[in-house]
């Protein structure tokens, strides 16, 4: 009998420690679970953020975050780059097409001087018998030139040996052609540039519309240049 009872308690306690070891396992294997372990994961991080918040300097919020001092000096710096570059070529671009209405209008005025010396011989001064007559400009009261906001075209011819037509830009730019039976430039062009500096872009415009490599002559403030 103390033999069945001693084996029986011994039973017993094996079925326990069996028992317990299932148990063990049981919490290891939820302790390893992936969701266990994201989700202590989760409230670690929740607890050291509150312990140790993310540093800001002074007076930084989100919501106030801007650029640095070294930022704005880079973006400062490029956008001068880009005004050097671009300015010089927006101001010839500029010039180009001022200059173009300039043609446009001697042109007209030289055609018709060309039409009125068919007709009776000789050239005149008088642009209200042209059959072209500028529009949008002052007559003068010779009749000779005529005045727009940005500068005058005018006639030279009569009794002059010059016999030319001309418009410009007050001191800027200036474009002349020179009658077909002018006695001293017969069909000569000219564009003068008002001036001294050659890397300006009323000169630079001149030496690209007259494909010349230099000037022909200059004065104190200006350069005339001769189309090829």
């Amino acid at each position: 009998m103390q033999n069945k009872s001693s084996l029986l308690v011994r039973f017993e306690r094996v079925k326990e420690v069996i028992r317990g070891n299932k148990k063990m396992s049981s919490l290891h294997t939820r302790l390893l679970s992936p969701r266990s372990v994201s989700m202590r994961g989760i409230e670690a991080g929740r607890k050291n953020a509150a312990l140790y918040p993310a540093y800001r300097p002074c007076g930084m919020t989100n919501a106030a975050k801007g650029f640095t001092l070294i930022e704005l000096l880079v973006v400062v710096l490029i956008i001068s780059i880009l005004a050097a570059v671009a300015l010089p070529q927006y101001q010839v671009a500029v010039l180009k097409s001022r200059y173009a209405t300039l043609k446009n209008i001697t042109k007209s005025l030289a055609d018709a001087e060309e039409a009125y010396y068919l007709a009776n011989g000789s050239y005149t001064e008088d642009m209200e018998v042209l059959a072209t007559e500028p529009s949008g400009c002052q007559l003068s009261s010779n009749k000779k030139s005529c005045s727009y906001s940005w500068g005058n075209c005018s006639l030279r011819a009569g009794t002059t040996s010059e016999h030319s037509v001309q418009c410009r830009r007050t001191n800027v730019i200036q474009y002349m052609i020179h009658l077909n039976h002018s006695p001293a430039y017969p069909g000569v062009r000219m564009c003068v540039a008002y001036n001294r500096d050659l890397s300006s872009p009323e000169n630079k415009i001149c030496k690209a519309e007259t494909g010349a490599v230099t000037p022909g002559t200059g004065t104190v403030n200006a350069y005339t240049w001769i189309y090829q």
